[in-house]
């Protein structure tokens, strides 16, 4: 039983949260810009239909390519932000959509995690498969 997906979104990698102060007391917040991401990056997921007798309490395997667009300058062969951080994103939108997993302490396996350039607008996004497997 495999869960196959694909969220047509630019991959944003996971930033860390900044602090203020308010007052004596200091406040952690996070970019706007990447919350609105997870935001609508966990609403596409929600709408992703699990298999019949689906258990989103099981340990789970992933696997996820990142595509990014290239820029007309870059002369790198692949994207420069970390590709844990575009993972983090990634696992924190899935388990902000509910229903694949709980929490994303559940992948125990990750099988492939892969970050390329496409120059096609259409396949920009993240493309996944999710398993359950033995912990």
């Amino acid at each position: 039983m495999r869960l196959r997906g694909f969220v047509p979104l630019a991959p944003k990698p996971s930033v860390r949260p900044r602090f203020t102060c308010r007052g004596r007391f200091a406040v952690a917040y996070s970019d706007k810009g990447y919350a609105a991401w997870l935001d609508s990056a966990a609403s596409i997921l929600k709408d992703i239909e699990v298999p019949k007798g689906w258990d989103a309490s099981r340990p789970m395997a992933l696997s996820v390519v990142f595509k990014v667009e290239k820029p007309k300058t870059s002369k790198l062969l692949y994207p420069s932000p970390d590709t844990d951080n575009y993972l983090k994103s990634f696992m924190d939108a899935v388990t902000k959509a509910g229903g694949i997993w709980i929490d994303d302490k559940q992948v125990v396996e990750l099988e492939r995690v892969r970050k390329v350039f496409t120059t096609d607008p259409d396949e920009v996004g993240l493309h996944f498969t999710i398993k359950p497997t033995e912990a």
